[in-house]
């Protein structure tokens, strides 16, 4: 069968809904009394009614949890968080696989010049989630209104609103970058592979996004599991099989190699794959899934475990890929 289509994208603008930017300036306020790991202890309580469990976490959520709340984070996890630095690593590790292309970056917003970008663009920053701006027509754009949004972006500090470490001492930059689409006019299908210990386990596929979003879980065969996410509508076995799965696995693998656990995000494009990005922890472990127990059937996958990354730096070391840091001027970003 075929996906139902997605409606278009309409507008001049489509921002990071203000719901979301209010959250941040208010759990960002919240960091400033609270410590970090009691912070974020509280907003998991508050979430799931209930404790991590802290000695023997099964739970895929209770893992990243424990991640965030070591508090640590290597090197290499920042440069990863950095939608900027980590293109260069992906660039090498992969050289044939499509990056979007990048037109400039801004560390203030008067750097913006609207004549010199193309007619669409997405402006997003660097050390966020959902922290973008999607311009379908500049000539329906203010460039005074660009620049007022990039000032709001730079002053965002998602790690305070967080609280995950690998986002910690990023410093912030606004870019702007290729705008692609799906088939459908709306954003395009995404594979969210799901990687432990260099081995690609399921898959979160994208398959109506829009500003809710649907997805699917599956297995690598694409096999449904028996698990979703708590809004999901759509089964998994209505859903055909993609004709580039085979390939986003092995790039997946790939980037992931030396690592006990990271999530490859790839867009899935008609003409093939697009590198969306490499997402430490997934959600910052704030999830609902069901059934009951879907959320320690994935936790099975991540195995062995451990809380605090430096128990599994040797892995990384073998592997080779994100050991050193990778040139990050200008144009090395837009490769």
């Amino acid at each position: 069968m075929e996906v139902a289509p997605t409606r278009r994208l309409t507008g001049r603008i489509v921002p990071t809904s203000q719901r979301s930017a209010a959250k941040l300036r208010i759990l960002s306020f919240l960091f400033l009394i609270l410590r970090p790991r009691l912070l974020y202890l509280l907003r998991y309580v508050f979430f799931f009614k209930r404790l991590p469990r802290f000695s023997s976490p099964a739970r895929i959520s209770e893992k990243i949890a424990l991640r965030v709340l070591s508090g640590f984070s290597p090197p290499w996890r920042q440069r990863m968080a950095d939608k900027l630095e980590v293109r260069g690593t992906v660039h090498r590790i992969c050289p044939d696989l499509r990056l979007k292309k990048i037109y400039a970056v801004y560390e203030r917003p008067d750097e913006l010049e609207l004549a010199a970008l193309p007619p669409s663009f997405v402006l997003k920053l660097n050390n966020a989630s959902s922290a973008n701006l999607v311009v379908l027509n500049k000539a329906e754009v203010e460039e005074s209104e660009l620049r007022r949004k990039i000032a709001s972006l730079l002053r965002r500090n998602y790690y305070h609103a967080s609280q995950e470490p690998c986002y910690r001492g990023i410093r912030n930059r606004v870019f702007a970058e290729e705008l692609t689409l799906g088939a459908t006019g709306y954003y395009p299908l995404e594979f969210r592979i799901f990687c432990f210990h260099g081995k690609a386990r399921f898959i979160d596929y994208e398959v109506i996004p829009n500003e809710r979003g649907d997805s699917v879980i599956v297995d690598i065969d694409w096999n449904p599991l028996p698990v979703k996410y708590a809004y999901a509508k759509l089964e998994a076995s209505r859903i055909p099989r993609p004709p580039h799965l085979e390939e986003a696995i092995r790039i997946s693998e790939r980037l992931a190699a030396g690592l006990d656990f990271v999530r490859v995000d790839l867009y899935d494009l008609p003409d093939g794959l697009v590198f969306g990005e490499m997402t430490n922890l997934p959600w910052g472990g704030l999830v609902r899934l069901a059934p009951e127990g879907g959320d320690e059937f994935l936790g099975r996958y991540w195995e062995p475990y451990a809380a605090r990354e430096s128990e599994t730096e040797i892995l990384l070391q073998e592997s080779g890929n994100y050991a050193q840091p990778e040139d990050c001027s200008l144009d090395s970003i837009r490769l």
